[in-house]
């Protein structure tokens, strides 16, 4: 699997464990290889997740 779908993959599992309710939240931009941002439509609040190697993900805070 390309490097940056396994990314992507990490971090959709990442907001599934934490049980993140993604209504309405879409997926923004891919500014950097492992920063993946997040914006909702209907109030325009963002959140970006970290990727790193092995499946760490970090939200940034």
């Amino acid at each position: 699997m390309d490097e940056i779908l396994m990314r992507f993959h990490n971090c959709v599992s990442y907001i599934e464990t934490e049980n993140f309710d993604i209504t309405g939240w879409m997926l923004f931009e891919i500014p950097i290889f492992y920063a993946h941002c997040f914006r909702n439509e209907r109030t325009n609040q963002k959140f970006d997740l970290a990727a790193w190697d092995l499946g760490e993900v970090f939200p940034d805070i």
